[in-house]
Formats: C-alpha cells, sequence, structure tokens
C-alpha cells in the first residue's frame, strides 16, 4: 500500500493502534504513556527508565514491523539534562515541543506561546481581508460579519 493511497489513513491508524496499546500496557486510563494522533505521538513518563523502556518498545515494535521513526522530529522535555535514545540514536533535549500545534514545556502546556501564535496568525489573516475586502460586495462582507 503506497503512501497517499485512499485506504492508507485507515490502516495506519489500526497497526499504530497496536503500538499505542503495547505501550499503555496495563497503565489504565488514569496513566497513559503514549498518546497518538495518527502519525504524531508523545510518550510520557514519570522516570528517565521509564522513558527510555517506552523507547526501546516502540523502536523493537517498529523494527519488527519495517517502521523507521526519525529522531531529527523528536526531543526530549524534561525539567533537568536527561539522555534518552532511539536504538544507537540520541534523542535532542529541547525546552518546548509542539505536540498537535501547541507547544509544551517541562512544566506543562505553553500557553503564552500558543496564545501568541493564535494571535499573529489571526491579525495576519484580519490585515489580509481587510487589504482585499475593500472590492467585496455588502453581501459577503456581511455574511463575513455575522
Amino acid at each position: 500500500l503506497t503512501q497517499g493511497a485512499i485506504c492508507s489513513p485507515a490502516l495506519f491508524n489500526l497497526i499504530i493502534d497496536e503500538l499505542v496499546r503495547l505501550l499503555n500496557g496495563r497503565a489504565g486510563p488514569a496513566h497513559l504513556r503514549a498518546i497518538f494522533f495518527a502519525d504524531d505521538g508523545s510518550l510520557l513518563a514519570s522516570s528517565v527508565a521509564e522513558a527510555q523502556e517506552l523507547l526501546n518498545l516502540a523502536k523493537a515494535w517498529a523494527d519488527e514491523r519495517g517502521f523507521r521513526f526519525n529522531v531529527g522530529k523528536c526531543g526530549v522535555v524534561a525539567r533537568r539534562r536527561v539522555t534518552l535514545c532511539l536504538g544507537p540514536e540520541p534523542i535532542p533535549q529541547v525546552d518546548s515541543y509542539k505536540y498537535l500545534g501547541i507547544p509544551r514545556t517541562a512544566d506543562g502546556l505553553d500557553c503564552v506561546a500558543w496564545l501568541t501564535r493564535v494571535t499573529t496568525s489571526m491579525n495576519n489573516t484580519l490585515r489580509l481581508l481587510c487589504a482585499v475586502g475593500g472590492a467585496w460586495s455588502s453581501m459577503v462582507r456581511l455574511r463575513l460579519y455575522q
């Protein structure tokens, strides 16, 4: 099955669900260790040992199925300096990492960074609408306003 085929997303989700179940194990819904949305995933660990265990499980699972993780798109967010590896490759440590478009730090969601990005995007859209909207009819302007 090729990337972009109509069935690809559904089949990918079925396969990746197996990894999510493996990583969460018997953790239960009160303590999820892995969360995924399609091909975006996040591992949540309370210790360096637990984090490395999750990475080792994920790597073994991926190797068995011919999947590869791109360490360049990974990042470790932690309160102190730690070294975690995906196979032989160290994962870079970062102060903040975006998961599904929302920046997270070691202290949780970075609401200030997210609100700044959203506000900037809204202001840019408003400027664009003001620049091109002068030629629009009154009816179009009214519909946008509503």
